[in-house]
């Protein structure tokens, strides 16, 4: 039976978040840090954004310590399960679809940018989305 391409409509939300997310943290010099790890504690009131992410062992509710873009162009997240405190360093490709533009909403203005997504809705292409599948990098 026909229906809709769901894979390739989640896979734009991701990749949308994740251009969003990367012009936000290189408004901020390219990471940002919710957490002080010399005093074990969270630099804002109530912590940093909490996103899901499937880590093997199904979604699983995360807080965000730090955010980094690294240098072959990935982003890196620093996490902290919710429930457990285990700490989890990974990319952001295993994060759940609509969770990674939370990170953005805790992510102050800087440098007279305040806007970092368009607000349209686009409908890429299998091959658009393919070129944007080489930041699968792991951290």
């Amino acid at each position: 039976m026909e229906h809709s391409n769901f894979d390739l409509l989640l896979g734009e939300v991701l990749v949308r978040e994740q251009s969003e997310l990367r012009k936000a943290l290189q408004a901020v010099g390219g990471e940002y840090s919710w957490y002080d790890y010399e005093h074990e504690k969270w630099n804002c009131i109530g912590g940093g954004p909490t996103i899901r992410a499937d880590l093997g062992t199904g979604n699983v509710d995360l807080y965000v310590l730090d955010i980094a873009i690294k240098e072959d162009g990935g982003i890196c997240l620093n996490c902290m399960e919710t429930v457990t405190g285990r700490i989890f360093n990974f990319n952001w490709t295993f994060v759940t679809p609509g969770t990674l533009s939370r990170i953005i909403d805790f992510i102050p203005e800087s440098n007279g940018i305040t806007v970092v997504g368009d607000g349209e809705l686009l409908i890429l292409s299998k091959d658009e989305l393919k070129k944007y599948s080489e930041y699968r990098l792991c951290c």
